[in-house]
């Protein structure tokens, strides 16, 4: 929402699609109506795609098992209900596929697409980052999808590259929204810069990346962690 109301406010962008964002111009929302992991969901998504002709896209959507106030602790890495790991897999990973299926399907031009990872799409949490026992644990299910779309990043920078368009992924370390306060001091006692990554950081870097249109950056892995992933 950070990100979304200051490009609004900006001009930087026009439309969002089927965003739940307070206070919100109904005008500046796309509402798809269906899920688009359904066969009316996905008609709809390409007949939007044929009506709105983006040319910027940075998918926000995702299932993550964030250290909030309220977050439950696992105690395993593989304590997680079956239905968790299927909406895990369906909307950081499926969601995105779709959207490139469409836009491949259909030839659009000129699209940049921009996906969300994470740094533990190739590494591990720190073994001490959730208790001093070392027996509290990110699921493991989380780092599997988003390492899934790191792969689906690279086939996309060449399918999209055919039509004139770009595929890029920006791998986050965690980021100050809600959070935990005593995660937050476990975080920032292991973080080199003694801090989370901060949504002015979140909204400069998805600028630079999936606004801007740097033409000859595409296929690109960028790392933004507060150099979290080294320590």
């Amino acid at each position: 929402k950070f990100c979304i109301q200051k490009w609004l406010e900006k001009g930087e962008i026009e439309r969002v699609w089927n965003f739940d964002i307070n206070k919100l111009d109904k005008k500046k929302v796309i509402d798809i109506q269906h899920n688009i992991l359904e066969k009316k969901g996905y008609e709809c998504l390409s007949r939007i795609l044929i009506e709105e002709k983006p040319s910027k896209i940075i998918i926000f959507a995702g299932y993550d098992f964030p250290r909030s106030k309220e977050a439950k602790s696992y105690f395993s890495p593989y304590a997680i209900k079956m239905n968790e790991s299927i909406k895990s897999w369906e909307i950081n990973c499926m969601l995105p596929l779709l959207v490139l299926q469409c836009i491949h399907e259909n030839k659009y031009k000129g699209i940049t697409l921009t996906l969300i990872g994470s740094i533990y799409g190739e590494r591990l949490p720190k073994v001490n980052l959730y208790s001093d026992e070392e027996n509290i644990y990110k699921p493991v299910v989380y780092g599997m999808c988003k390492s899934a779309l790191e792969y689906l990043n690279k086939q996309a920078s060449i399918t999209m590259a055919k039509i004139e368009g770009k595929s890029n992924i920006v791998r986050f370390g965690g980021i100050d929204i809600g959070i935990d306060e005593k995660f937050k001091k476990r975080y920032e006692h292991l973080s080199p810069t003694k801090k989370m990554v901060s949504l002015n950081s979140v909204y400069k870097t998805l600028t630079f990346i999936g606004i801007k249109n740097i033409s000859d950056m595409n296929g690109a892995v960028i790392d933004v962690d507060s150099g979290m992933r080294h320590s």
